[in-house]
């Protein structure tokens, strides 16, 4: 019975810490969308672009949000279909197969499980590994440098 009990312990702790980092996630995407609209309002304020400019880049970010979370919902749902929709004209819809996308499903089962050493290990055979940050020059997920860009 004890056994039982620290195994569930241990499940919904893992479930716990998963629901954590998401929610962390989330906050950090509020806070970067937060901190691009005082860029644009100050870089409108101080004449480096127009009220017009700054919409269409505000616009720009929100259908990139809307697309990322699509893209999460395709893999939510197993959907390939859906997902080169919500992917678009991004560069990794060119690089991402249907059993390519199985795979980053499983991966993403296995995380929201628990297992992120699977989901990493699964992820790392594909050549997507998490990107660093930009500033620091490493190569993305497809070999592109994102400071360059």
């Amino acid at each position: 019975m004890g056994l039982i009990t620290l195994a569930g312990i241990g499940s919904v702790s893992a479930s716990g810490e998963f629901e954590r980092m998401r929610g962390m996630h989330s906050g950090a995407h509020q806070e970067r969308q937060e901190m691009m609209e005082l860029r644009l309002e100050r870089a409108v304020s101080d004449g480096r672009i127009t009220q017009t400019e700054a919409d269409d880049r505000y616009a720009k970010m929100q259908e990139r949000r809307v697309s990322r979370e699509a893209m999460h919902s395709a893999i939510e749902d197993n959907n390939y279909s859906a997902w080169i929709s919500a992917a678009g004209d991004r560069p990794i819809a060119e690089d991402i197969t249907a059993d390519t996308f199985n795979k980053i499903v499983e991966a993403y089962n296995l995380r929201e499980a628990g297992d992120y050493t699977g989901a990493r290990e699964i992820m790392k055979g594909l050549g997507i590994e998490k990107r660093m940050h930009a500033k620091q020059g490493v190569e993305g997920p497809h070999g592109r440098n994102f400071r360059n860009k």
